[in-house]
């Protein structure tokens, strides 16, 4: 084997071990001001006039991790979130939350769904994203809804 194969091969070897050890971080902890019941969460959204954002995650869900840890706890996209109701729908171990993943056609995880006050969809964005293409998003949405609104 050639030198430039072995390095190649410890370069692998230490960023495999590099990307199992990221898999045990620490938990994340739940959102801030976030709803867990998406009728709850919907009703504020029509009382307030306010957008609802629907998260959908779950536990196991290593991208879903990422969007919350490096994106959606951070101060920035919380004052941008301040204009939604948040709810988070954890598919993990709740049929009912995985019924309505279904229904809403969310086909993978990490996805948000911005819904105007009246049901409609404003917006859907799958995958970890940054904090500086979310709070993009969630403005543009936002904007979508004032204009149709």
């Amino acid at each position: 084997m050639s030198a430039g194969t072995k390095l190649l091969l410890g370069l692998v070897i230490i960023a495999a071990a590099y990307a199992v050890s990221k898999s045990f971080e620490e938990p994340v902890p739940p959102l801030e001001g976030w709803h867990h019941d998406v009728n709850v969460a919907a009703e504020q959204s029509q009382a307030t006039g306010r957008p609802m954002l629907a998260l959908f995650s779950a536990s196991w869900c290593g991208a879903c991790s990422s969007l919350k840890r490096h994106a959606l706890s951070k101060l920035d996209v919380q004052t941008e979130l301040s204009e939604v109701v948040p709810v988070e729908v954890d598919v993990t171990d709740d049929d009912d939350n995985a019924g309505l993943a279904e229904q809403m056609r969310v086909y993978g995880l990490p996805t948000m769904i911005i819904f105007a006050e009246d049901g409609r969809e404003l917006g859907r964005l799958t995958g970890s994203v940054s904090k500086k293409y979310v709070t993009a998003w969630v403005e543009q949405c936002l904007a979508k809804g004032e204009r149709s609104g």
